[in-house]
Order: structure tokens, then C-alpha cells, then sequence
């Protein structure tokens, strides 16, 4: 972005040294790093793309995968898309920003859920990282798909990032000649390590012998049996005065 070498603030590419190295190197190495600006949106526009996906059925008009990972409108959603909003073939070129549009509506109402993939919090959306399960600090969803979510929740933004300049985390880290890491759980990514960054792991040994005793795990038969005692094996350690961290699968 800058048009001055005089004014570059980054210094030289020299050594970097990577906390919980597996999860930024291999878990998040595909995220991208943006440069954004603001454009004027058309927040009607926008909310009307998503009245559209709102009309159409599930499993008739539309399919999702089975990993739920992607979102695709059968021939018969196609069809009363194209009806609705009266534009021909919506794979014309010509019609390329609508089915974009469309695509990111569907996306944001069918596989985007409010306390899963996002929270809102003082009128905005904030995603929420898969790989932790915690608020992903300033990190927007790209391509139109960031606005149609604020449409479904009601959220008006009138501005959009549009991005600038782009890279992911595998690629600017590459661009250091010497890379490190320090992770608790580095040797069972130690062959990605290895493939990817030409990293060896090394183990290093605990100052004292660990004293944690690693029980088998305890499989139940349905939810209610395996709450239940969860809740008994808190108020067992809460009374001894004892932390204890409880993992959840929502951030609510």
C-alpha cells in the first residue's frame, strides 16, 4: 500500500518465532491476511437476495453436503430464482454478481448459525474461529458473504471492506528465511512441519517429572448420561476448591 519507501514501517524479513506454532502453521495456514478499504453498499439490495433464499425449500431447491460445508441450488431452486427476479439465465455472464449474491445468501441463512460460526455483539457480527472456539478478533468473512450475514440479523453497515491486497499465513511466514515455533502439541504435526516449512520438532523435557495422570476415556450411551456426569465430576472438583475448565461446543 505504501508509495514511498521512505515510508515503510515493516522491517526486513529476519526470524519469527510462532506461538502454539501447529495451530497458526497447519490448522490456520490457509486463512488470509487482508489489506481492506471501504466501499458504499446497498444494504436493500442486499437484504432482498436473502427474502429470495428465504422463499426456497430445503432439499427441493437447494442441497447442502455432507461435511455441511458448501451450499448449491438445485435445477428446481435455479428455476424460481430466475422466475423471482425475472434476469434469464443466472449463469449468464451478465448475471454473475446475482448468482454471487444469491450464493452468499444461501450461504449466510442455511450454513452460518447465530452462537456457532458468529456472535453479535454491539451491532456486529464476530466470527468465531473454528479451530479454538473463541471471538476471532477483526477477522470479516470476504466476498459479499460478511453483509449478507448482517442482513440476516438485521445489522445496517453501509460500508463494506473490499480488499486490497491479500496473503495467507503459510506464505507470509515463508517470506522469513529463519522460522520457529514453541506448542505443546508440536510432535503429531511433526510430519506437516516437516513437509511444509522444512521444520524438525524437537521435544523438549518438562523442568519436573509431569505428575497429571491421564484417565481412559468414558464413553456413555446417550447425552443426558454423559451431562449428568459431568455435572457430578464439577461439584466434585469445585468443593475442593480446585479450577476446573469445562469445554463446550457453542460460545454461548
Amino acid at each position: 500500500m505504501c508509495m514511498d519507501k521512505g515510508k515503510l514501517v515493516h522491517r526486513p524479513f529476519y526470524y519469527a518465532i510462532v506461538d502454539e506454532a501447529d495451530s497458526i502453521l497447519i490448522d490456520e495456514a490457509r486463512i488470509p491476511l487482508v489489506i481492506a478499504g471501504n466501499v458504499e453498499v446497498n444494504m436493500e439490495k442486499i437484504e432482498y437476495y436473502n427474502s429470495i433464499v428465504n422463499m426456497l425449500i430445503d432439499g427441493v431447491d437447494y442441497e447442502i453436503d455432507e461435511h455441511g460445508r458448501n451450499i448449491f441450488l438445485t435445477e428446481s431452486g435455479l428455476a424460481k430464482v430466475e422466475e423471482i427476479m425475472r434476469c434469464g439465465n443466472l449463469y449468464d455472464p451478465d448475471n454473475l454478481e446475482r448468482l454471487a449474491r444469491i450464493n452468499c445468501a444461501l450461504h449466510a441463512e442455511k450454513l452460518l448459525k447465530k452462537d456457532r460460526d458468529y456472535i453479535v455483539r454491539n451491532g456486529r457480527i464476530e466470527i468465531i474461529d473454528e479451530f479454538t472456539g473463541r471471538i476471532a478478533d477483526k477477522r470479516h468473512w470476504p466476498d459479499n458473504l460478511q453483509q449478507a450475514v448482517e442482513a440476516k440479523e438485521g445489522i445496517v453497515d453501509l460500508s463494506k471492506g473490499k480488499i486490497l491486497g491479500s496473503i495467507t499465513l503459510q506464505h507470509f511466514l515463508n517470506l522469513y528465511p529463519r522460522l520457529s515455533g514453541m506448542t505443546g502439541t508440536g510432535r503429531r504435526s511433526a510430519g506437516e512441519l516437516g513437509e511444509f516449512y522444512g521444520l524438525d520438532v524437537v521435544v523438549i523435557p518438562t523442568n519436573k517429572p509431569c505428575i497429571r495422570v491421564d484417565h481412559e476415556d468414558r464413553v456413555f450411551a446417550d447425552k443426558e448420561s454423559k451431562n449428568k456426569a459431568l455435572v457430578e465430576e464439577i461439584i466434585k472438583v469445585n468443593k475442593t476448591g480446585q479450577p476446573i475448565l469445562v469445554g463446550t461446543d457453542s460460545v454461548e
